[in-house]
C-alpha cells in the first residue's frame, strides 16, 4: 500500500503492461480477534483514508480495466500493446475510470462510517470529498485526460459524496449500477466483442467493493475520524451537531 504522495505517484506511473497486482487485505479470525483486543485500526486520520481510498480505487482499476483488456485481448495482447493508438486508449480509460472507480470506494467509505459514526451525513461527506479531492489533485500532472477535464472530474467527485449523503446508504453491491455502463464503455473493446461481459464485470466489482466494505470497516478506527472530522468542522466554524 502507498506510504506517502511520492510513492502513491510513483505507482501511479507503474506501466501497466509490467503492473503487480495489488490485492485486498482479508484479515483471519485470529487477526480480527487481535484487532478487536488491541483496537490496533490503522485508518484514523486523512492521510490513511485518502492512501486506502486511492489504493483500493486502483485495485478495481486493476480487475476491471487492466486485466479484463489483456483478457479480451487475448493472443494478440503483444503486439495491441506495442500499437500507439490502443495504448493511448487503455491509458485514457485507465484514468477516466479511476475517477469513477474512486466515486465507488468513496460511497463504501461514506455509508460504512455513517451507520458508526455520530457526526452529520454531511459533514463525513464533505471529510471524505476533501480525501479524494486530494488524490485527484495529486495525479494533475500525470494524468492522460486533458487538464479541464480532470478538474471537473475531480469538483464533481465531492458534489457526489454529498449528493450520496442527502440520501439513504444504498445497498454496497449497488454502488457501482448507476455508472457502471459510462465505465464499461470507456473500455478499449470493440462492441462486438462485449457480449455479456458488463454484467459478468459489474458482478465482479459488486464482489470486490463488498469486500472493501468489510475491510475498511475492521480497519477503520472510528474514534480517531470522529476526532479529525470535529476539528476539521472547528477550523471552518460549523457549529456542532446537537445531542439528542
Amino acid at each position: 500500500m502507498s506510504s506517502n504522495k511520492e510513492e502513491i505517484k510513483k505507482n501511479a506511473h507503474r506501466d501497466f503492461r509490467d503492473s503487480s497486482p495489488i490485492k485486498l487485505e482479508k484479515p483471519r479470525l485470529w487477526q480480527r480477534i487481535l484487532l478487536f483486543l488491541r483496537s490496533n485500526r490503522d485508518i484514523g486520520d486523512p492521510r490513511a483514508v485518502s492512501v486506502y481510498l486511492d489504493n483500493r480505487a486502483a485495485f478495481l482499476v486493476q480487475k476491471a480495466v487492466i486485466e479484463y483488456t489483456r483478457f479480451r485481448a487475448g493472443r494478440h495482447w503483444s503486439v495491441l500493446s506495442q500499437d500507439d493508438g490502443f495504448v493511448d486508449a487503455l491509458e485514457r480509460a485507465r484514468w477516466a475510470n479511476y475517477a469513477i472507480a474512486l466515486d465507488f470506494v468513496g460511497e463504501m467509505a461514506l455509508n460504512s462510517l455513517r451507520r458508526k459514526s455520530k457526526r452529520p451525513e454531511q459533514e463525513i461527506a464533505g471529510f471524505l470529498g476533501r480525501c479524494t479531492g486530494t488524490i485527484m489533485k495529486s495525479y494533475a500532472d500525470m494524468t492522460a485526460l486533458p487538464c479541464e477535464e480532470w478538474r471537473t472530474l475531480t469538483s464533481a467527485s465531492r458534489y457526489r459524496l454529498r449528493t450520496a449523503a442527502l440520501m439513504g446508504p444504498r445497498p454496497v453491491q449497488e454502488i457501482p449500477a448507476t455508472r457502471f455502463s459510462e465505465f464499461f464503455e470507456n473500455l478499449p473493446i470493440h462492441c462486438k466483442l462485449g457480449g455479456h461481459d458488463e454484467l459478468t464485470l459489474l458482478n465482479s466489482m459488486r464482489v470486490h467493493l463488498g469486500q472493501m466494505n468489510d475491510e475498511f470497516r475492521w480497519r477503520s478506527d472510528l474514534p480517531a475520524l470522529d476526532a479529525c472530522m470535529c476539528a476539521a468542522a472547528s477550523l471552518r466554524g460549523e457549529e456542532p451537531p446537537s445531542s439528542s
